[in-house]
């Protein structure tokens, strides 16, 4: 419940991890190669959430990848997108 875990809507979506620190909720897509819709994928899934379960949610978008190339960190800067390389 302190995560919201109840709420079927978002777990139909398949969300990689969802985590949770103070009043902060990330949502974290893990993929081999961060492609743009990786990208897109984890934007839609902030924003869902914030449509459906709270419109105020102080939400972070995380993608965790082993390989990204120059276009992704472009347009993941642009939607404010963090991406990690593992």
């Amino acid at each position: 419940p302190e995560t919201r875990g109840d709420d079927l809507k978002l777990y139909l979506l398949k969300i990689d991890v969802v985590g949770k620190s103070g009043d902060r909720l990330d949502i974290i897509e893990v993929k081999p190669k961060i492609t743009a819709a990786n990208l897109y994928q984890v934007r839609g899934y902030a924003t869902l959430y914030k449509n459906l379960i709270d419109p105020n949610a102080n939400i972070r978008m995380v993608v965790i990848c082993g390989n990204a190339d120059a276009n992704a960190f472009l347009l993941a800067a642009q939607d404010n997108i963090q991406i990690i390389l593992v």
